[in-house]
């Protein structure tokens, strides 16, 4: 890392002065030595720097793991796979991973989670900062409770109380990514949460008019019974545009066909075309559909009778 090879130089220079300059000249150890200890203070800003600027990309392993787990990068082509690796080497170095529980995250959840993040920003092609106030992802071993949703154990949610940081049962997320037709991908409604709370999006900016028609079809495009988000997040309503943008990635044919409208908004606001598979960035905007016409419908409701997932 740069910030260990400055603090070595440094120190390597502060010896050099000391042992063979003569004694007048030896207070000049003070400048290396407190360089020294400057970027041993920031060696976590001035890594992220460097590898922002020089991303390292990954290791054969690590790809093996993404081309298994992510169908995202398994069908990138070479170019976009590439820029995806480099993406999530820097993201790693960015954020701080913490398992409660056990003191080290495993490192191929670590790489995945990683990967879902950058899946919702390949399309933005010159950002260096990815979720640039997210610091921290805590993962728990099962689904868990926090003071601030208590009453249900849910496997995902995004807290600002304190510091911004994205909480995720690894449980959930290990079937959302290796069982997507019998789980829903709590990773990337984790992070799109995340892109929600930084863009300023609001529910009401997916272009659908009647909400609950709009919950519907999306249970219909999974597979699941009603409801079954509840479980997921234990909120009291719907969280409709990241339960979108999870559609829009896992099944974006489906969604292309059965709500274009929807499809061509989150296609501008991620500047993707996920069923492009092969290379899904686009670069210009496209045309959106006129909402659908319907009952306005404000809140996004849905009955809990059937908050059981269809093959949870």
């Amino acid at each position: 890392m740069l910030s260990t090879l400055i603090v070595v130089m440094s120190l390597i220079t502060t010896a050099v002065i000391y042992l063979f300059l003569p004694l007048e000249a030896k207070w000049w150890c003070v400048v290396p030595l407190a360089l020294a200890t400057g970027a041993f203070v920031i060696r976590k800003g001035i890594n992220e720097w460097w590898y922002t600027k020089f991303p390292l990309g990954l290791a054969k392993k690590e790809k093996e793991i993404l081309n298994k787990f992510l169908p995202y990068y398994r069908n990138l082509d070479e170019e976009h796979k590439t820029i995806f690796e480099q993406r999530v080497a820097v993201f790693r170095v960015q954020k701080e991973y913490k398992m409660r529980g056990i003191e080290q995250v495993p490192g191929d959840i670590q790489l995945l989670m990683s990967g879902v993040a950058i899946q919702l920003t390949m399309g933005l092609a010159h950002q260096k900062e990815f979720y640039p106030e997210l610091g921290v992802v805590v993962m728990f071993p099962k689904t868990f409770i926090t003071p601030d949703y208590h009453e249900q154990l849910h496997a995902v949610e995004f807290n600002k109380d304190v510091y911004d940081c994205l909480l995720m049962s690894i449980n959930m997320f290990v079937h959302g990514i290796t069982k997507p037709k019998n789980y829903y991908n709590i990773g990337i409604h984790g992070f799109a949460k995340a892109w929600k709370a930084y863009n300023d999006i609001k529910d009401s900016d997916i272009p659908y008019k009647n909400t609950k028609e709009l919950l519907v079809k999306l249970h219909q495009l999974r597979g699941f019974k009603l409801g079954y988000q509840f479980q997921y997040t234990a909120l009291p309503t719907m969280e409709v545009f990241e339960m979108c943008v999870e559609h829009f990635f896992e099944v974006p044919e489906k969604m292309q066909e059965v709500l274009p409208g929807v499809y061509a908004s989150l296609m501008n606001m991620f500047m993707q075309d996920p069923a492009n598979r092969s290379n899904p960035i686009i670069q210009v905007p496209v045309a959106v559909p006129n909402p659908i016409e319907g009952e306005e419908v404000n809140e996004a409701e849905d009955p809990k009778e059937d908050d059981n997932q269809s093959a949870a």
